[in-house]
């Protein structure tokens, strides 16, 4: 199984598209630890969009679970593709809000059900 990035390393510069396979994001894992995973993405699906959206440190790590196929999106090049084409820069926004909805309601049921 392949690292595609680690939360600990390089700045986060990148959203990448899932074209193929699935990931799954993990923490934790540091020192011989078991990473814990929090998520799975299969394919048709983005990872990575914090980055994009806040330019902040990556905040866990992406490691494929099968073979996959991933087209990466640097932020340079999404900051001059959105002045060029307004409207692609909207549809995609929209399309990662979506994805990050979806993943928040999965979390809040995950953290009720820890809870009880």
């Amino acid at each position: 199984r392949r690292v595609l990035f680690r939360s600990i390393g390089p700045d986060a510069d990148a959203l990448y598209f899932l074209c193929k396979g699935s990931v799954n994001v993990c923490v934790g894992g540091a020192a011989g630890d078991t990473p814990v995973r929090l998520a799975s993405i299969d394919a048709g699906n983005v990872f990575g969009e914090l980055a994009l959206l806040g330019g902040a440190p990556r905040t866990a790590d992406v490691i494929a679970a099968t073979k996959a196929t991933v087209l990466q999106l640097k932020t340079g090049v999404f900051a001059a593709l959105s002045s060029e084409y307004p409207e692609i820069r909207a549809k995609l926004v929209a399309a990662v809000a979506r994805s990050l909805s979806e993943r928040l309601r999965r979390a809040n049921v995950a953290i009720r059900a820890l809870m009880r």
